[in-house]
């Protein structure tokens, strides 16, 4: 800040209170992350059978489906989430795929056989 006044500049001299020690000692700690749910081996096959014929659950039946593998409804919604994520990349992939086969043409008669490296989507 500046004040002036008509012959001289005064300055005020503002005192900034400063924290002792390190700037995020006072801030909560984070939450640690959950581990990883393992699901047996039972349990995925039962998932993949229901997402096969079922891509989407209603509530009573995720219920149901939960209880009948000692599970949670969160961890059944949340591996139906995420199987249909990797579903459609999947398909994705798949279309990509073979969109890229059926441009390349057939293999002209006199061409000799080659390798064709075909592109392909990966997610980690």
């Amino acid at each position: 800040m500046r004040r002036e006044n008509c012959e001289d500049v005064t300055y005020i001299c503002i005192v900034v209170a400063r924290r002792v020690g390190h700037p995020y000692q006072n801030r909560t700690p984070p939450k640690r992350k959950k581990p990883r749910t393992s699901f047996s081996r039972l349990q995925i096959i039962e998932l993949e059978k229901r997402f096969h014929r079922q891509k989407y659950l209603a509530s009573a039946e995720r219920s149901a489906l939960a209880k009948g593998l000692k599970m949670t409804d969160a961890q059944v919604k949340t591996w139906f989430q995420n199987r249909r994520t990797k579903w459609r990349l999947v398909r994705v992939a798949k279309t990509q795929m073979m969109t890229f086969i059926c441009d390349s043409g057939p293999p002209s008669q006199t061409a000799a056989i080659t390798k064709k490296t075909v592109p392909m989507v990966m997610y980690n």
